[in-house]
C-alpha cells in the first residue's frame, strides 16, 4: 500500500482534506498525495483546493458510471427497480385500506404503520405523508404525544399513542418512518397484547 503525505480523518469532507493537503504542499513546497475514499489525489504548492475537489468528484463520477455500466451495476439497478415497484404496491395497498382502518384498535393502527415503514423509506417513492398525518389527526392521533413526563411505560394506550406519534412525526419531518418502529411495535405487542 502506497504511503501518502496526508491521511484523511474519518468524517472529514473532501474540502477539509484538500485544505489539509494544501497546507502540506505549501509547507513542503512540493507535490503531496492522499487517498480519499480510495481515490488517489495529488496537489502541488500552486494547486487550488477546488482543483483537488473537482478531480475527486470527476473520479467519483467516472467510477459510478463504470459501475452502472457493468453487469453487477445493471443487475443492481434491476433489483432496485423491483424493490421500488414492490414498495409502491405495498404503499398503494395500505393507502387503499386506510379509510377503513379501525382506529379504535391500537394494534391495527400500529400494524398499519409498520406495514408502510419500509415503503415510506424508499427512495423514488413519494409517500402521501400529509394525507396520512391528516387522516390520523382526524381520528385523534397526533405527532409527539406522551413524550417526557407524559410518557407512562406501563400504560398500554399511552405507549401506543407515543409510538404512533413518533412515526407520524418522522413522516412529517423526514418524510419516512424510522425502522426502529418495527422493534418498538414488537416490544409493545409482547408487553401489552398477551
Amino acid at each position: 500500500m502506497k504511503k501518502h503525505d496526508y491521511e484523511p480523518h474519518p468524517g472529514q469532507s473532501i474540502e477539509q482534506a484538500a485544505n489539509a493537503l494544501q497546507v502540506r504542499a505549501i509547507a513542503n513546497n512540493a507535490e503531496v498525495t492522499m487517498a480519499f475514499n480510495g481515490i488517489e489525489l495529488s496537489m502541488g504548492p500552486d494547486t487550488s483546493t477546488q482543483d483537488v475537489v473537482n478531480e475527486y468528484l470527476r473520479a467519483c463520477n467516472e467510477k459510478a458510471e463504470a459501475y452502472r455500466n457493468s453487469p453487477a451495476g445493471k443487475q443492481a439497478a434491476r433489483e432496485a427497480e423491483m424493490r421500488l415497484n414492490t414498495a409502491k404496491q405495498k404503499m398503494a395497498s395500505a393507502m387503499a385500506r386506510l379509510p377503513q382502518l379501525d382506529f379504535n384498535d391500537l394494534t391495527a393502527v400500529i400494524d398499519w404503520l409498520v406495514e408502510i415503514q419500509d415503503p415510506s423509506d424508499h427512495r423514488g417513492l413519494e409517500t402521501p405523508r400529509e394525507e396520512i398525518i391528516n387522516t390520523f389527526a382526524d381520528r385523534g392521533y397526533y405527532m409527539n404525544v406522551n413524550c417526557g413526563e407524559e410518557f407512562n411505560a406501563e400504560d398500554r394506550e399511552n405507549v401506543a399513542r407515543w409510538l404512533i406519534g413518533q412515526a407520524l412525526s418522522n413522516l412529517k419531518s423526514v418524510g419516512a418512518i424510522h425502522s426502529i418502529l418495527n422493534k418498538f411495535a414488537a416490544d409493545w405487542k409482547m408487553k401489552f397484547n398477551k
